[in-house]
């Protein structure tokens, strides 16, 4: 845990309390950075942690979001649900809160629901019909709680492990195209939102499209094999 440039220091063992106190039951190493600016009040936020998990929130004094109750709000309710998901198509994805505030889950593309959650731990259910991409995130203004799940045609898919390996079992022989998806890192700019808690207006950060790399693979009968993906901008 590192805090630097953010003023006050009865805040920041607050913040930090929270921080650590959340993490605390979380298997695994964490790291926690938050930087403050001299020249505007907003900190950025860092968090990595085990799996290659990685988030980044710019947290505004002027909504309120350095107060620790926000940030536990974060790491509580947010943060770790910002994760990539898979799923087959015509099966169905269960989301539930388990944090005292009210979020409204909104989902694009190849799904379009809109989800309140006023309850504690109250699942919901829908149906994911169509493969693609679902764009997740929550219309209640708590801007940093965003996450994507791809609904996908067939049972061969995989989410990467920490050193960004993969496998896939029981596929047929054949020639196939795999396909290598990461979500967009650069941060183009920001968008208003109303964060109906404090009913202020907040930013929410606008990162680049996704990026995908495809490459051929041919699958022999009892046999393995191997692929390797170059991530680049390109």
């Amino acid at each position: 845990m590192e805090m630097q440039h953010t003023g006050d220091p009865t805040q920041q063992r607050e913040v930090a309390a929270v921080i650590e106190h959340m993490l605390a039951d979380r298997p695994g190493d964490w790291r926690v950075w938050i930087v403050g600016s001299q020249a505007n009040d907003r900190w950025e936020m860092r968090i990595v942690g085990p799996n290659a998990f990685e988030r980044s929130y710019t947290l505004e004094g002027s909504a309120d979001e350095h107060r620790p109750e926000v940030i536990r709000v974060i790491l509580g309710g947010g943060c770790f649900a910002g994760e990539e998901g898979m799923i087959e198509d015509r099966s169905y994805a269960s989301l539930k809160s388990s944090d005292h505030v009210l979020y409204t889950i909104h989902m694009d593309g190849a799904a379009s629901f809109n989800l309140p959650f006023p309850f504690v731990d109250q699942t919901v259910t829908r149906n994911m019909n169509n493969p693609g991409l679902v764009n997740l995130r929550c219309n209640g203004g708590h801007v940093w709680m965003n996450a994507e799940m791809m609904v996908v045609p067939h049972p061969y898919y995989a989410v990467t492990d920490e050193s960004g390996k993969f496998e896939l079992d029981g596929v047929p022989p054949g020639h196939y195209q795999i396909v290598a998806w990461h979500e967009g890192w650069r941060v183009l700019g920001r968008e208003n939102a109303l964060d109906v808690f404090t009913q202020r207006s907040v930013q929410r950060t606008l990162f680049s499209e996704p990026k995908t790399w495809e490459e051929s693979v041919a699958v022999e009968p009892s046999s393995t094999t191997s692929v390797k993906f170059a991530l680049s901008e390109k």
